[in-house]
């Protein structure tokens, strides 16, 4: 399953500071079906029943906004507003795959079988390719298995197999041509310390995402490394060079090594696909969430900055709200509400709060 999106747009209203006092009588708890309705300084809430106003409420006028706050261009009371751009940001993403001989097997166990982990694998990145929205993908296998000769205990890794901005068919190309071969290692180590050395993402004003898959662990008697420390190392200083990292076990997975890479990376913790179709839902996931719910703007959010996305209110950290990235320049929508910018044609709304004491 993939989530779309026809269409989304961002109203930002920047809100300047003001200190008000509002006092007034206001006839809360009264049934109402609209905000005039309810007098000044009230609007009619969700219930159908009148409310006192603050900083943020829905209105129609400025006299149904406490104090001196007005009804601004948003229909929020705030102060005085200015409209400024804002867009849904731009993403290159590097798929990282896994082709070690454990591929081969099928779903959990050690049993080989077709449709193999690869072959649903295949299936779940061609789905993932179809994402809407402005994103770059690119591919990449570990580990090379030097010219696909069978049977060779390989560490090494190689450069992506398509470039960042390849066409679906030069990728779904590539995964027909790269197929996992037995006795193959799993170099994790090796080939996160190659992300982190090695500048695969050039443009500034796109942002950067690895989406990294294993079915195992690394493999340290042959690739030598030291995963507890060498992975969280690399994927930390990827994050610190703007490169977010989400982390996939499919059909199993060290556990411990995939939350290190999540949690370094930016993304809270790893995901668990059991099967083909988990992994093509995580990839689905993945994709919509940086194609569609991810809003960079040019003013950095503050103490007290709303968020309604469709006229409801969305909390920061919140699991159905949105993040607000290190830097102060973006926010993801996460949970109820990504998937609300995923399958509707969505008006967000970001409002920076008034400093506004309501009696």
């Amino acid at each position: 399953m993939l989530f779309r999106i026809t269409s989304s747009f961002l109203i930002m209203f920047a809100v300047s500071a003001c200190d008000e006092s509002a006092g007034g009588e206001v006839p809360d708890g009264d049934t109402c079906e609209v905000h005039a309705e309810c007098g000044s300084e009230s609007y009619c809430g969700a219930e159908g029943t009148c409310v006192v106003a603050t900083v943020g409420t829905p209105c129609d006028t400025s006299e149904q906004c406490p104090g001196s706050l007005e009804c601004t261009g948003a229909g929020l009371c705030g102060c005085d507003g200015e409209q400024f751009n804002a867009a849904q940001k731009p993403a290159d993403v590097l798929f990282v795959g896994d082709r070690s001989g454990s591929m081969y097997f099928s779903g959990p166990g050690q049993i080989q079988t077709n449709p193999n982990r690869w072959n649903e694998a295949k299936d779940a990145i061609a789905t993932m390719l179809q994402t809407q929205g402005d994103v770059n993908f690119g591919l990449m296998l570990y580990p090379d298995l030097a010219g696909n000769q069978p049977n060779v205990a390989n560490c090494s890794v190689a450069q992506p197999v398509v470039g960042i901005g390849g066409t679906s068919a030069d990728i779904i190309s590539a995964l027909d041509n790269n197929t996992p071969l037995e006795n193959a290692n799993t170099p994790m180590v090796q080939i996160l310390q190659q992300i982190e050395n090695t500048n695969y993402f050039t443009d500034p004003n796109r942002e950067h995402v690895v989406v990294f898959m294993t079915d195992g662990q690394h493999s340290t008697s042959n690739c030598g490394g030291n995963p507890t420390t060498d992975i969280p190392a690399s994927v930390a200083a990827m994050k610190a060079a703007g490169i977010t990292t989400y982390a996939i076990g499919y059909a199993g997975g060290d556990v411990t090594t995939l939350n290190a890479i999540a949690s370094n990376g930016g993304t809270g913790s790893y995901i668990p696909a059991s099967d083909g179709p988990a992994l093509e839902l995580a990839l689905a996931d993945i994709a919509g969430t940086v194609g569609n719910c991810r809003y960079a703007y040019d003013v950095s959010t503050s103490a007290g900055t709303i968020v309604l996305v469709n006229g409801e209110l969305v909390e920061e950290n919140n699991p159905d709200g949105y993040t607000v990235s290190p830097e102060g320049d973006a926010i993801t929508f996460t949970g109820a509400s990504c998937n609300t910018l995923q399958n509707t044609v969505a008006n967000v709304q970001i409002v920076t709060q008034c400093q506004v004491s309501i009696d």
